[in-house]
């Protein structure tokens, strides 16, 4: 038999088995029962390697979700870092707000020599200015 007829009787076997018949009949048509066992062991390599590709599929899949859920438990701890800091800068600015609202209150100390310096230095920082610069700085 040529190369292109061994190829087609091939195919008629596979695709014989695919649809449920047996390959007994393309053997009745001239195959050789070697031609019909390597149509199947052909068949049975694909599906091994199928399976193969497969269970890699799988495995790579579990394997980002691993990292999904590390990724995921890092984040929230950092996250929970974050607002730590947070809650002690915010801390942190009420106690020099509460500095500055006492200071405001009482004559200054630090420069009574120069009015002005004290009269600028009561009506240029803020709250919002503290609070500004405290983010800023974190950033």
């Amino acid at each position: 038999m040529s190369d292109y007829h061994l190829q087609l009787c091939n195919n008629a076997c596979v695709d014989e088995r695919r649809n449920g018949r047996s390959s007994v009949s393309a053997a009745s048509a001239g195959d050789s029962s070697t031609e019909a066992s390597s149509a199947v062991a052909i068949d049975d390599d694909k599906r091994q390697k199928n399976r193969s590709a497969a269970r890699k599929c799988r495995e790579k899949r579990l394997e980002r979700q691993r990292e999904m859920r590390q990724q995921v438990t890092d984040v929230a701890k950092q996250n929970a870092r974050l607002e730590l800091n947070v809650r002690r800068l915010r801390s942190h600015v009420e106690q020099l707000q509460s500095l500055l609202a006492d200071h405001r209150l009482g004559p200054c100390r630090l420069y009574s020599s120069s009015a002005s310096t004290v009269t600028s230095l009561h009506t240029s920082t803020t709250a919002v200015d503290f609070d500004e610069q405290i983010l800023n700085d974190v950033d």
